[in-house]
C-alpha cells in the first residue's frame, strides 16, 4: 500500500508533463503562421528553374561552338531529354544559347525537308510514293526530294503538325563549326608537335605537362598520367626492335610514347597504317608486361605467405597460353607473362593469381 500510494503521484505528474507538452505542439502551427505574417520566420527559397540558372564559370569557347555542332543536323529540342545538360556545361541557360546562336544568324527552325525527315521513314517514303505510281528508288534525301516535288500541300500539312521547336544550321553556323574544328586540330597538332621534340630529347616529364595545359584548355580534366609515364620510360629504353631498322625505332618509339601520355593507351595500334609503328607498338607492349609481372612477382616474394602463383587465360586465348594456364606454379618458376609465343594478334590476356 505505501508503494502504491507513491507510484500514483508519481504517474499523474508524468502524465500532466506528457499533456503540457502535447499541448504545446499543438499551438506550435499557430505560432509558425503568426511568425510567417510577420516576417520573423526564415525564408525558404525555390530552387533554381532552368530557365534562372546562372553562370557558375564561363564556359569555354569550344563548349560555346561544341552545342553549335550538335545542330549540324535538325535537332527537336522539346523531344531530347539531355538537352538540359547542356545548361551546365555552358554556365547558362541553353535556351538563351539557342537565342544568341539565331540572333547571329548561325541557327533557324528547320524547314519542310529536315521536318519531315524526322517524321517519315525511308520505308514510309517508299509506300508514299509507290501509292503514287513513282519511282522508289534512291537514299531518303532523294524519296524525300521526289515526294516535296510531287506533293507540296500534302508535305507542308505533314510538316505542320510538328509543332515543337526544331532547329538545324545555317551555311554560316556550319562555317563556323568547321572553323573551330580547324582550330581545334590545329591546337591538338602544335601541343602533340612539342610533346615529340620534348620525348626526342628525353624529358618525359615536361612532355606529360604539356597534355595536361592542352586538356585544361579545352576545359577537360588533368590526365592521372603517373603510371603512363613509367611506360614511356620503359618505351624509350628499347634501343632495338626485331625486323626494324634503327631509324623506324626511333620514330616508332617517340610516336607510341605520344599515344601512352596523350591516351592512357597505345590507340593506333590497331588502326594505324604505319606497319613500323604497329610491328614496334607489339613489340613494346610484351615489353611493358614483362617487366610489370616481374615487379608483381617481385611483390609476391616480399610476402611470406605467398608460396606460389597460378596463371589464368581467357577462354578465346591462344593454345600455347592455355598449355601454360590453371596450373600453379612457385614463385621462382613461374612463366614471366606476357607468354612467350604468344599467338593471339591483340596480345596476351594471361595474369597471376597468388594462392597462400
Amino acid at each position: 500500500m505505501r508503494v502504491l500510494s507513491i507510484l500514483i503521484p508519481v504517474v499523474v505528474i508524468i502524465f500532466i508533463v506528457w499533456g503540457i507538452r502535447k499541448a504545446k505542439k499543438s499551438r506550435l502551427p499557430g505560432r509558425e503562421k503568426e511568425k510567417l505574417a510577420s516576417g520573423d520566420a526564415p525564408q525558404t527559397q525555390e530552387p533554381p528553374s532552368e530557365d534562372c540558372h546562372e553562370l557558375q564559370q564561363a564556359a569555354s569557347e569550344d563548349s560555346y561552338w561544341f552545342f553549335l555542332s550538335y545542330f549540324w543536323t535538325a535537332q527537336k529540342i522539346e523531344k531530347d531529354r539531355y538537352i538540359s545538360s547542356w545548361s551546365r556545361t555552358l554556365g547558362r541557360p541553353y535556351t538563351k544559347v539557342i537565342e544568341e546562336f539565331i540572333s547571329k544568324g548561325l541557327l533557324v527552325q528547320a524547314g519542310l525537308k529536315e521536318k519531315l525527315a524526322e517524321m517519315l521513314r525511308a520505308e514510309d517514303l517508299k509506300q508514299l510514293l509507290n501509292e503514287l505510281g513513282l519511282k522508289t528508288s534512291g537514299n531518303k534525301d532523294a524519296l524525300l526530294n521526289r515526294y516535296i516535288e510531287v506533293r507540296p500541300e500534302e508535305a507542308g500539312k505533314k510538316a505542320a503538325t510538328m509543332v515543337w521547336d526544331f532547329f538545324v544550321c545555317t551555311p554560316k553556323g556550319r562555317e563556323k563549326v568547321k572553323q573551330q574544328g580547324h582550330r581545334r586540330a590545329d591546337a591538338q597538332d602544335s601541343a602533340q608537335q612539342e610533346m615529340k621534340n620534348l620525348l626526342t630529347r628525353g624529358k618525359i616529364d615536361q612532355a606529360a605537362e604539356v597534355v595536361n595545359i592542352y586538356m585544361q584548355s579545352v576545359q577537360r580534366p588533368p590526365q592521372d598520367n603517373n603510371w603512363a609515364k613509367n611506360d614511356v620510360k620503359m618505351v624509350m629504353e628499347i634501343k632495338e626492335a626485331p625486323g626494324l631498322t634503327r631509324a623506324e625505332v626511333e620514330e616508332a618509339r617517340v610516336n607510341t610514347a605520344i599515344e601512352l601520355l596523350w591516351y592512357g593507351q597505345m590507340k593506333r595500334l590497331y588502326y594505324t597504317r604505319m606497319p613500323s609503328f604497329y610491328q614496334f607498338a607489339r613489340f613494346a607492349a610484351v615489353v611493358i608486361g614483362k617487366k610489370r609481372s616481374q615487379e608483381q612477382l617481385r611483390g609476391f616474394t616480399e610476402n611470406e605467405f605467398l608460396t606460389r602463383v597460378e596463371i589464368f587465360c581467357s577462354d578465346d586465348s591462344c593454345r600455347i597460353c592455355k598449355a601454360v594456364a590453371k596450373r600453379s606454379y612457385p614463385l621462382k618458376k613461374a612463366p614471366i607473362l606476357p607468354i612467350d609465343g604468344c599467338t593471339k594478334s591483340e596480345g596476351c590476356h594471361c595474369s597471376y593469381t597468388a594462392m597462400v
